[in-house]
């Protein structure tokens, strides 16, 4: 908006604001309760006083702490949250079955419940299962193009993890019938901003634009002294992932507040967005030993300790991880490839002749990473020296990832580098080039 519009804009809310102070002032004389509208004016006035303050300190970690634990006191001491609903006391990650984990959060909303903490550092950090968790928020204090991409990218590292939903029994997994948001949902919070609101509107705009994944969209930007920005399309402006994530040509809508109540709009949407999330039992047997990640991967080594640490005769013992883009290259061309039997593989390798038999009786089969088509007994076997004899010995490991058992022979995982070397080595190497 224009000058003369920002200024007709401000005149309004003075106005509105004054109405509505003259109404709570006569109606707190007939009435000690008359609804929950005077209790979220007086606590919206609390908070930005309360924030005010708080920008006295000097030290921008202090004001980063301080403005997270005026609103995480709000939403833990006031009363407005159902007990079922718990609020994270200090730092907090969210972590998946995966092996994926979140970017730093700073106010976190779990079952009471279903909630186990996976690791927990005292009053310093905990790690939460995404099963139990509802929500996040991303509390910031003046709210720039930075601190909204920040906090953008900290809401999609939570909402693109994935949920193993368990029956109540644990004998299974329960089928989700779609009535509830199987994934969590995110906020961004922001007490003020300096930028112009179309300003903050195209910024999150342009977010969206490019992060085509509607799943990891925030569902709602509250700027507790201008509104609401939600995404959207048409007519409407949507804060629940179920319609989020339909969207096709997406819009944005704001609901300024003119009346000083943008804290109840944001309780509002907060308690709609809990009673539509689904969270579960923790699925606590998963967490024992997670998978290795690979960018939106995970996988893990069928054999173990055994293939997962290499040594370095310079540095020692480390771990053989998977590059995250040479593993995509590997999935995509095993997902268009046969699996063969287990067994039926090594009898081609070593020319032995087929049983069917065999094969049923271990009926395993797996998926052997050959672009360039060479015979199994090639790329399979290696030679070998036993007790002064050569041999043909098997020359792969088999990893488990998106369902599938993958074969890497070892002459794709040194042709191909698909194997990482040690990160040691690596940074010298690199920073030499350098």
């Amino acid at each position: 908006m224009d000058k003369k519009e920002k200024e007709n804009w401000l005149r309004h809310k003075n106005f509105m604001k004054k109405k509505s102070d003259i109404a709570i002032e006569l109606r707190s004389k007939e009435s000690q309760f008359y609804g929950l509208k005077r209790e979220f004016v007086y606590a919206q006035e609390e908070i930005l006083d309360k924030y005010k303050k708080a920008k006295d300190s000097k030290h921008p970690r202090d004001i980063g702490n301080i403005r997270e634990n005026i609103l995480r006191d709000f939403l833990d001491s006031s009363g407005i949250l159902p007990q079922k609903y718990q609020i994270s006391k200090n730092s907090a990650r969210v972590v998946s079955t995966t092996g994926h984990i979140s970017n730093e959060i700073d106010i976190l909303i779990y079952d009471y419940l279903n909630n186990i903490s996976l690791m927990n550092r005292g009053s310093v950090y905990t790690a939460y299962p995404v099963e139990s968790v509802y929500g996040i928020i991303q509390v910031k204090s003046v709210l720039t193009k930075k601190e909204i991409k920040n906090a953008l990218d900290n809401i999609a590292s939570y909402k693109k993890l994935n949920k193993d939903f368990v029956s109540e029994n644990s004998s299974g997994f329960v089928i989700y019938d779609g009535s509830k948001s199987k994934r969590g949902f995110g906020i961004l919070f922001a007490y003020d901003s300096d930028l112009e609101w179309i300003d903050i509107v195209n910024e999150i705009k342009n977010y969206a634009d490019n992060n085509p994944n509607k799943k990891c969209w925030c569902n709602a930007v509250v700027i507790l002294t201008q509104g609401v920005i939600f995404h959207g399309e048409n007519n409407y402006g949507y804060f629940l992932n179920n319609n989020i994530e339909k969207i096709k040509e997406l819009k944005m809508f704001g609901l300024p507040d003119a009346e000083a109540i943008c804290l109840y709009q944001f309780y509002d949407i907060l308690m709609k967005l809990l009673k539509n999330t689904e969270t579960s039992e923790v699925p606590y047997c998963n967490y024992f030993d997670l998978p290795y990640t690979a960018g939106e991967y995970s996988y893990k080594y069928s054999h173990g300790i055994f293939s997962e640490i290499g040594n370095c005769n310079k540095h020692g013992a480390y771990l053989r991880k998977l590059d995250g883009e040479k593993l995509a290259k590997v999935i995509d061309w095993c997902k268009k490839s046969e699996p063969i039997n287990w067994l039926r593989a090594i009898d081609i390798a070593y020319e032995n002749n087929e049983d069917e038999n065999k094969y049923n009786k271990q009926p395993h089969e797996v998926r052997i990473y050959n672009p360039n088509n060479y015979n199994l007994k090639d790329i399979l076997l290696m030679d070998n020296e036993f007790m002064g004899k050569k041999t043909k010995s098997l020359a792969y490991e088999e990893i488990v990832v998106d369902d599938m058992y993958i074969w890497l022979p070892y002459y794709y995982e040194i042709i191909e580098n698909l194997v990482q070397d040690c990160p040691k080595c690596m940074k010298k190497s690199k920073n030499k080039k350098n």
